[in-house]
């Protein structure tokens, strides 16, 4: 599911002018990846969802949803207990990475006057919900990571919260010609990227390693939009290229945190296939060749997109529990009918012997010890031919007989 960094900061804005003053009124969970924030708000969508699944990642306003009694998980408990009845006082996107944060005060859990936020990492197999005190540090979490599966942050409760890495790229709403020019360099033990200029490196590499949040899409719309040629090496773009891309990050920002409605776009066929539906807060200039239909708000595209993600899964799984039972049940028949070949093959076999030691006791006479083989008439010929039997000429002619029945 495309859950970017620009879509996040659709949300974020959203959020700032919708949520903030609401209460929570109830907190429960509707998957073991996914918990919602049932807030005191009289709107058409009154409910905060957050997804922690490597699929399916996201955090967008939604209706509707109802608790899954049979489900009970301890981090939906701890999240009950410590927000039900908070305020919502502030929601913003951290940098421009995959991150929401969502502030509240008065929490009921912790007493009159007490403050917690809850993080949202929206970052694939990485996703997270985090919730924190004032203090930063951790209060519980979705996924527990020790230092042994991630040595550069533990996310336990009683631990403090240390952002992903990656912070010092550049936001792209801070973005100037001479940043874009000089480029922060990353910390020495960084496990990302570089981000040094390189005159032979392709724009858009560049442009990834510098920026911050610079999903596929985010670039493909900046390139667009900057009217510049994303493959071709840096030191070949035109003299102003930084100035043409800070115009255009700036107008594509602008656009992505008005309010206004979200598209649902369905790729162009690739492959004999159409690529992956996704929600966006823009027009996209760089993809014209995809399908796009307007919705209402973001949230509701997310609302759409999902539920169809959903029927979708629920049918591969049908087909594939089909499939499944389809090919047991062919196995199952191929394996009688081999049974009953041959037995088939076995009973015509049975047969041939039993006239080959017939034909071997009459003519005992005939058969001298030690023979390998003996020429006989066949009685059971209507022509009365002569067929040559090969016998073990270890064994006597009556040994021989008595193997064939």
């Amino acid at each position: 599911m495309v859950f970017d960094s620009t879509i996040l900061a659709r949300l974020a804005s959203d959020l700032r002018r919708q949520i903030v003053g609401s209460r929570v009124d109830r907190v429960f969970a509707v998957s073991r990846d996914e918990v919602v924030l049932d807030l005191r708000r009289r709107a058409p969508r009154p409910q905060l969802v957050f997804s922690w699944s490597a699929e399916m990642g996201r955090a967008h306003l939604s209706a509707d949803h109802e608790p899954r009694p049979d489900l009970h998980l301890p981090f939906v408990d701890s999240l009950r207990k410590e927000l039900r009845g908070a305020t919502i006082t502030a929601c913003g996107q951290v940098g421009f990475d995959r991150i929401l944060e969502v502030e509240f005060a008065n929490c009921e859990g912790m007493g009159p006057g007490s403050r917690a936020s809850l993080v949202a990492e929206i970052m694939g197999r990485h996703a997270n919900l985090i919730l924190r005190g004032p203090d930063g540090i951790i209060l519980s979490c979705a996924k527990l990571i020790n230092s042994q599966v991630n040595r550069y942050r533990e996310i336990m409760p009683g631990v403090r919260y240390v952002p992903p890495p990656g912070g010092f790229r550049i936001d792209p709403r801070q973005l100037t010609v001479e940043a874009l020019l000089s480029p922060p360099e990353p910390p020495v033990d960084d496990e990302h990227e570089a981000s040094a200029v390189h005159g032979g490196m392709a724009l858009r590499q560049y442009l990834r390693g510098v920026l911050m949040g610079a999903s596929d899409l985010f670039l493909d719309e900046l390139v667009t939009r900057s009217r510049l040629e994303g493959e071709q090496p840096v030191d070949s773009q035109p003299g102003v290229w930084a100035s043409l891309v800070c115009e255009a990050a700036t107008d594509l920002l602008a656009e992505t945190e008005t309010e206004g409605p979200a598209f649902v776009y369905e790729g162009a066929v690739r492959r004999g296939k159409r690529t992956q539906v996704f929600a966006y807060p823009l027009v996209l200039q760089s993809h014209l060749d995809f399908e796009c239909q307007p919705v209402e708000d973001l949230g509701a595209a997310l609302d759409e997109l999902v539920g169809t993600q959903l029927v979708s899964r629920e049918l591969q799984s049908g087909r594939d529990h089909l499939t499944a039972f389809l090919s047991r049940a062919l196995a199952r028949t191929e394996a009688r009918v081999r049974e009953r070949e041959l037995s088939l093959a076995e009973a015509e076999d049975a047969d041939g012997l039993r006239r080959r030691g017939e034909l071997i006791l009459a003519n005992l006479h005939a058969i001298p010890t030690g023979a390998a083989e003996v020429e006989v008439t066949d009685y059971y010929d209507p022509n009365q031919a002569t067929v040559t039997l090969k016998l073990d000429p270890h064994y006597s002619a009556k040994e021989n007989a008595q193997a064939a029945f």
